[in-house]
Order: C-alpha cells, then sequence, then structure tokens
C-alpha cells in the first residue's frame, strides 16, 4: 500500500492533487500544521512514498494555535520523524509540478 501525506489547507488544491492519485495510492491529508505535526507524531515508524507541503497554512486554522504555526514548524517534524529517503516537495510550486512530482513518487515506489 502507498500513501502519500499532503499538507495542504487549500481544499480546491487537496482536490486536485488527490484526483491525480492512482486508484492504489492513499492520500493521507492534513489541512492545518497543528493536525500536519499531530499526524507526523504518530506516524514515527511508517513509510510515505512522499509528503507535499504548503508552508503557507493560514487558510483553515483547525485551533487558536494554528494561527502560530506554518509549514517550517511542521519541516521539523518532518525530519525528526520520516526517513531521510522519503521526498517531500513544498506545494508552493505549480499544480503541473506538484502533478509530476506525485508521478515520480508513485512510480519510483512501484519500479
Amino acid at each position: 500500500m502507498i500513501r502519500i501525506l499532503i499538507i495542504e489547507d487549500d481544499p480546491d488544491r487537496v482536490e486536485k492533487l488527490c484526483s491525480w492519485l492512482p486508484a492504489d495510492v492513499i492520500a493521507v491529508t492534513a489541512r492545518s500544521a497543528g493536525t500536519a505535526m499531530g499526524v507526523l507524531k504518530r506516524s514515527k515508524g511508517k513509510v510515505y512514498a512522499g509528503i507535499m507541503l504548503d508552508h503557507d497554512l493560514e487558510k483553515r486554522p483547525v485551533c487558536e494555535t494554528d494561527l502560530r504555526l506554518c509549514g517550517q514548524d511542521v519541516v521539523h517534524l518532518i525530519v525528526e520523524n520520516i526517513p531521510r529517503h522519503v521526498p517531500n516537495v513544498s506545494a508552493e510550486s505549480t499544480l503541473l509540478m506538484s502533478k509530476v512530482v506525485l508521478y515520480l513518487f508513485y512510480y519510483d515506489g512501484n519500479t
């Protein structure tokens, strides 16, 4: 089973990214920095095929703490909890670039 972690607060972008995934890839989504940090703490030892991170996570704060958090806070937990071989990319790039990256994550893990 292949899992990709998508940390993105724009629901339209999440929907678009998920629509590009093959049927056998599971998208784990987090729409705020605090939620992403919780997912990463619980994911220690689990492997994602890749992580896509939006550094500007201000659109959908879940709680007051999220107003003080950003993608850089999430990066620290990625470094602590996710093996170095797992590719990650900032979703600040264009959606086209994101599609290319998702393709590479999928096919790199299935070759």
